[in-house]
């Protein structure tokens, strides 16, 4: 969940060029992040190579899972995740970073972009899983309060103050602090830069639809061009001209799959799977869809298509009283369902779903 609103914020605020995603957990010393100098040359790092071109617009970095640091090795040797922390102290304290290959004594005052490299626009955000059994306990214990929706805009902001107030600043912010003092007790200060803690709590039923239907449509969506077996890998589709319809019902299966632990990536499973069965079936010798009905579009240049229409919908399967319901593929369209694809997206089917994301959305960008 924190990754996946993380990314579409981030996205909406200064555009995909201008977001740089990092995984920690592929972190190993502080030069992929922040470059090396050998002698009179050079590297750049993920971060300085990132913000060198973009000091004059806005941008945003997302730290994923930032605990994964924690006890980094590398063949620079042990505890490179104190090397790691600490060299944010610098960017998030002076809004520069020292360049590669600069002097150790250049003034941070120093405007010379070949010295320093400014990040005073830039946001970092970091996510981790640090802290998210209290968070789950506060969930737990405070259920029906954190479940019951805000009224209006003035009730979220008293909702957002309380919890700040009994969760933040009662329990993760002791949490945090100790979890970089264990690190090395220096870091404290690290801890410090941070601005704001924003939890995020499980997912309300309703919320794990609208996601879940997000997930599905986004797989499928890409299925209406043309097959490519050629290109890079990323580019190729075994499949395509396939227009893939779903219901209702096939968004809240692939919900109940959600994993508070896991978040909205316990979905996406569910939404890949069935991506790679239309995948399969449309590979088979001889191919397992003949009598899909046809749909005619044009693309951007104005020339006329042919899509093949296919349904994704929900039934139970098995016997002997021990059935359960479960994705299947058909060509033709189930009875007496609404065809999701064919509707508004789900995220705009649930009025009071979508009003209270867009108030919780503008909270956010009010903090930021």
């Amino acid at each position: 969940k924190k990754t996946y609103f993380t990314k579409n914020l981030a996205s909406s605020i200064v555009g995909p060029d201008n977001f740089l995603f990092i995984p920690c957990g592929s972190i190993r010393n502080d030069r992929q992040l922040f470059g090396m100098s050998v002698g009179e040359s050079f590297d750049d790092g993920q971060i300085t190579a990132f913000l060198r071109e973009r000091q004059r617009v806005r941008t945003v970095i997302m730290l994923d899972e930032i605990e994964k640091i924690k006890d980094a090795v590398s063949e620079l040797g042990w505890e490179q995740d104190k090397k790691i922390f600490k060299a944010f102290l610098e960017p998030w304290q002076e809004g520069s970073i020292l360049a590669p290959g600069a002097s150790a004594s250049c003034s941070k005052s120093s405007s010379d972009p070949g010295k320093r490299i400014s990040c005073a626009n830039c946001i970092f955000i970091c996510t981790t899983n640090e802290g998210q059994d209290e968070i789950l306990a506060f969930y737990e214990e405070h259920r029906e309060r954190l479940c019951g929706g805000a009224s209006n805009e003035a009730a979220l902001r008293d909702e957002m103050t309380w919890i700040d107030n009994k969760l933040v600043k009662q329990k993760l912010s002791d949490c945090f602090k100790l979890f970089f003092k264990r690190i090395d007790k220096n870091l404290e200060a690290l801890y410090r830069r941070f601005d704001k803690i924003i939890p995020f709590m499980p997912f309300k039923p309703e919320e794990a639809e609208v996601v879940a239907d997000i997930e599905l449509r986004a797989r499928f969506s890409p299925l209406q061009k043309p097959p490519k077996l050629d290109g890079e890998l990323h580019e190729r589709r075994l499949a395509g001209n396939l227009r893939v319809i779903h219901d209702d019902a096939v968004s809240a299966l692939a919900a109940q799959d959600y994993d508070q632990m896991q978040g909205a990536s316990s979905m996406m499973r569910e939404a890949e799977q069935i991506h790679s069965e239309i995948v399969e079936a449309c590979a088979e010798v001889p191919p397992r869809f003949t009598k899909c009905p046809e749909l005619k579009v044009k693309d951007i240049d104005g020339k006329t298509r042919v899509l093949h229409k296919i349904w994704v919908t929900v039934e139970e399967m098995g016997g002997n009283g021990d059935s359960e319901p479960q994705m299947i593929i058909k060509e033709h369209p189930p009875e007496n369902k609404q065809d999701r694809a064919d509707a508004e997206p789900l995220e705009q089917h649930r009025n009071s779903a979508a009003a209270s994301d867009v108030s919780n959305f503008d909270h956010l960008l009010d903090v930021v």
